[in-house]
């Protein structure tokens, strides 16, 4: 008896003594919060804005994400690699980046008003227009101070502060007079509270030693940021190509109730996204210094990574879709009803969406990030088709051409990671891990339109069966996580 709890004290102390496990953890609550109370002030938002005004809210909102990854000319990963490797360039590269990212903004504000005025179908006032611009410029600031924070793995700083100027957004919101829910008021108020969260992480960052706007003492810059962030940059533009510009495409080809429904799915995806992406920004600095440490142990962990990320993601996956339009009606009503069946395509495209970024990151981690940059252009040129063409048939047509392009990009990803790694991840662990994830999404398939019940009982037959099946591999997987450091 006290050896087994001898044991379980030593398993706890290294869980708890974990980098990865501290940061993934302290991040991911952060999130889960986030997510959670957002959705109470979402839900009130899209009731009160109804679904086209919704939609246009939601378009802001996805205009400042394309503008921001343009801004940021790749330097993000950049930044935190080399700042992870080599602590002493903080100051002079987020200087550098500070500098940068201020110069490209007066560009991108004209280009702005450019497509506003002459190109898009949404056109939007004044006010508007001026509060996406603060938007974009004070999320581009906010994205250099949490890159810097990152490459200290410095992660719950920037949690923290999220957290709290989120939970403040949610709180105004509530409070906020039904007559008061209007476009420009609520994307006034996300914007406010922008400028306030980036100012409080500068000022921490700034008293931690992480960053100074001033030259005195700063070390020489080894590296040209612009030429090493290029690759970086053309990836995120491919990138953006394939997540944030189709819906642009639903703007041209469908309308903004589609937006409006395109965005509630996503909405409900988020805890799911952020879950398996945040464990991807945990662990980036520091698989990036097991590579260049111990290459056996880099494949070993990357693996169990990997095998991790797939049961973890296919479960989130498989129980959200199975109640995808009892989830819709309670938080949202009829009238976003049609959610669902997008929910349910985009909850899958997610996990395809995840590997692929997964592979990217080992792919940056061992410095191939022309290789990166080279994939992801090919992944654009089949993607925007696929998903031009589906947003002529609204939020569903365009989701299907997310999980359609995923598809096929995924087969040519995986033969060029396992042609960069130093060892293969065993073939077998992939065609598994594939095996169950086109499993539970046929089971979702197939009970879609069944009684409650029936799902919920075909729901635990089937995690209970892949448990058992599984459990040795998933035990030995977690095992072997927990000792990467």
């Amino acid at each position: 008896m006290s050896n087994t709890v001898s044991y379980f004290q030593s398993m706890l102390k290294k869980v708890t003594s974990n980098r990865i496990v501290n940061n993934f953890s302290t991040i991911t609550l952060s999130n889960i919060l986030v997510q959670g109370i957002t959705i109470f002030s979402s839900i009130k938002i899209a009731k009160g804005l109804a679904p086209e005004d919704f939609g246009i809210f939601s378009y802001l909102l996805v205009l400042s994400n394309i503008y921001l990854v343009l801004s940021g000319l790749g330097m993000r990963q950049v930044i935190i690699r080399t700042i992870a490797v080599n602590p002493s360039q903080s100051n002079i590269l987020f200087r550098k980046s500070f500098l940068l990212r201020t110069l490209i903004f007066l560009p991108l504000v004209v280009s702005i008003i450019i497509y506003n005025n002459y190109f898009s179908k949404i056109h939007f006032d004044q006010l508007s227009v001026i509060l996406l611009s603060a938007n974009i410029l004070f999320l581009s600031i906010w994205d250099t101070l949490e890159s810097v924070n990152y490459g200290y793995q410095s992660m719950k700083q920037p949690s923290i502060i999220q957290l709290f100027s989120t939970a403040l957004w949610v709180v105004i919101i509530l409070l906020l007079p039904s007559q008061y829910i209007q476009v420009n008021v609520v994307m006034g108020i996300t914007v406010g509270l922008q400028i306030l969260r980036t100012a409080v992480l500068y000022f921490r960052s700034q008293k931690n030693g992480f960053i100074s706007l001033s030259a005195k003492n700063a070390t020489p810059l080894k590296i040209n940021l612009v030429r090493e962030s290029s690759s970086f940059f053309l990836l995120s533009v491919f990138t953006l190509i394939t997540t944030q510009i189709p819906v642009v495409y639903l703007e041209q080809n469908a309308s903004d109730t589609e937006i409006a429904f395109y965005n509630i799915a996503l909405r409900i995806i988020g805890p799911v996204q952020m879950l398996l992406l945040t464990f991807m920004n945990v662990l980036y600095p520091v698989v990036s210094r097991i590579f260049a440490n111990d290459g056996e142990k880099f494949t070993n962990s990357i693996k169990n990574v990997y095998i991790f990320l797939m049961l973890l993601g296919n479960t989130g996956a498989f129980v959200l879709s199975l109640f995808s339009k009892e989830i819709i009606l309670l938080m949202y009503g009829e009238a976003y009803v049609s959610s669902a069946i997008v929910f349910n395509v985009q909850i899958w495209y997610t996990i395809l969406y995840s590997i692929l970024c997964y592979i990217g990151m080992i792919l940056s981690a061992i410095n191939k990030q022309v290789l990166l940059a080279k994939l992801s252009f090919a992944y654009a040129i089949v993607a925007t088709p696929c998903l031009f063409i589906g947003s002529k048939y609204g939020a569903i047509g365009l989701s299907m051409g997310f999980l359609v392009s995923s598809m096929i990009n995924l087969s040519y990803h995986y033969y060029f990671l396992q042609k960069s790694l130093p060892t293969e991840i065993p073939w077998r662990v992939i065609f598994v891990t594939t095996g169950i994830f086109f499993l539970l999404m046929l089971v979702t398939y197939l009970t879609h339109q069944t009684h409650f019940l029936v799902r919920i009982a075909a729901g635990l037959a089937t995690i209970g069966v892949l448990l058992f099946v599984l459990r040795k591999q998933i035990r030995r997987s977690i095992k072997e996580l927990m000792d990467t450091r």
